[in-house]
């Protein structure tokens, strides 16, 4: 896999949405390349920022601490 191809997929990789085979090809190109970490790196970092944003902007605190204990207890 070549760096044109990992960057067509950083945004897939990073919301875990390709098959395992697809991942391992990227993370053995990421391994080597200095240039596509730090792209791999900057797109994971947006992606939590951006969800963080988005999640205080839509819910209220109480609401959203009321549902991650939920779920937190559904989960154990």
């Amino acid at each position: 896999m070549d760096c044109n191809e990992v960057a067509a997929n950083l945004q897939l990789l990073v919301d875990d949405e390709l098959p395992e085979e697809t991942i391992q090809e990227i993370r053995v190109h990421l391994e080597n390349c200095g240039g596509c970490i730090e792209k791999f790196e900057a797109e994971k970092a947006f992606k939590e920022v951006l969800r963080e944003k988005i999640c205080k902007k839509c819910a209220p605190g109480a609401w959203l601490e009321d549902v991650r204990s939920s779920v937190l207890l559904k989960a154990y």
